[in-house]
């Protein structure tokens, strides 16, 4: 099973992972043969000095090229079982989160496979205490 880190800026989108509600994600990025895989979503809050905070999980089931309900975005990827946490988790600080930025070029690569072992059992460990198993 593949793995997918989505960045989701509450300042850009001006809403929450929770506002929104759905298990979802949108992107500028290829989502081609996502399908199957976890998407793992951290949500960036504040302007300055934001906090980085584990907001939801899902598995995807569909990716849609060419297609967003988001304007500023053209494709998208959505599922049926997943997790949207009440309170997101601060990660700011973990060891591993400085790990995903360099990968993602500070976040800049947004929808992007994850290969990372130590950084998928971190959400691994965070979601499992929520029910979700992937």
């Amino acid at each position: 099973m593949n793995n997918y880190f989505v960045y989701h800026n509450e300042d850009k989108i001006r809403k929450s992972v929770k506002e929104i509600g759905l298990l979802a994600a949108y992107t500028n990025n290829d989502v081609e043969g996502s399908e199957g895989g976890v998407a793992w979503v951290i949500s960036a809050v504040g302007k300055r000095n934001k906090k980085y905070k584990v907001s939801m999980c899902f598995e995807i089931r569909k990716a849609h090229t060419g297609y967003s309900p988001v304007e500023a975005f053209k494709n998208s990827v959505a599922g049926e079982v997943g997790v949207i946490l009440e309170e997101p988790i601060d990660v700011t600080d973990e060891a591993w989160l400085k790990e995903l930025r360099a990968s993602t070029a500070n976040f800049v690569r947004g929808f992007s496979q994850l290969t990372n072992k130590t950084i998928v059992e971190s959400f691994e460990r965070i979601f499992a205490d929520f029910g979700f198993r992937s």
